[in-house]
């Protein structure tokens, strides 16, 4: 089996005001584990996230691809190497395009949440420090919301009225170029709900869902993911599940 490994690699001495900008991008050492763990099961082939992708991904003409990728830029640049793999036809682990796109965008996913009855902090979008007028659920995160791996969070991210939360929001314009979001603090721990072995423009719903959260560490230390206590994963049933018939090779499965 080819296996096609999609990810974007931390440059080696980013410039002085990079900033957080690669904080999702993962380092050569996690690469090369992931690449390991894939050979034992297939040829891997790697495939930086770069302009280059969709052609390189058409030359090597992959059995599956292996999707750690976050993309270059933009709202829906996690959905980029979905897209490309549905457009060529190609199996891919991960969640699909549209799921990606609307993951990274926090206020259409909270809206999605509460139309489906799950309860979610409440929130505002705002494009700037005037559109705050009428929220009051303080203390309160500002955050971009457009980001992910923590980006954009700080200590002054925490808010407890609105003279500090519009200066924030007027930081996240300047930094990022995008809206921020406001959502009530506390709750639950943030968490990442990752489906795996999806195949594309099949409609069905991932086969496994892995909980887990982002730990921050120590300071000075890189992020990383960490199983949240409870129930890892689960598992579609019926005929197109990964391990049976119409699914994928359970030697697919991480």
């Amino acid at each position: 089996m080819r296996i096609a490994f999609t990810f974007n690699v931390k440059p080696g001495a980013p410039a002085s005001d990079a900033g957080d900008r690669y904080a999702e991008w993962d380092e050569e050492e996690t690469i090369a584990a992931v690449d390991a763990a894939l050979s034992r099961v297939g040829e891997v082939v790697r495939v930086e996230a770069t302009g280059d992708l969709p052609m390189r991904l058409h030359d090597v003409r992959p059995d599956i691809v292996f999707n750690i990728a976050e993309g270059l830029s933009g709202p829906n640049r996690e959905a980029h190497v979905p897209a490309i793999c549905e457009f060529w036809s190609t199996p891919y682990t991960g969640s699909d395009s549209l799921t990606m796109s609307l993951c990274l965008d926090k206020g259409r996913t909270k809206e999605v949440l509460a139309h489906h009855g799950i309860a979610t902090a409440p929130f505002s979008v705002v494009g700037g420090a005037e559109e705050l007028d009428g929220f009051a659920a303080w203390p309160a995160i500002v955050k971009p919301v457009h980001e992910g791996s923590s980006m954009g969070i700080t200590r002054a991210s925490y808010c407890t009225s609105a003279e500090e939360a519009r200066r924030e929001i007027t930081g996240v314009r300047a930094r990022y170029g995008q809206p921020a979001i406001g959502q009530r603090f506390g709750g639950p721990r943030p968490a990442n709900r990752r489906g795996q072995l999806r195949r594309p423009a099949q409609g069905r719903t991932p086969d496994l869902l892995v909980r887990g959260e982002v730990g921050l560490g120590q300071a000075g230390r890189a992020p990383r993911h960490l199983p949240l206590p409870g129930p890892g994963l689960v598992r579609a049933r019926g005929p197109d599940r990964a391990d049976g018939a119409g699914g994928l090779p359970r030697a697919a499965l991480p």
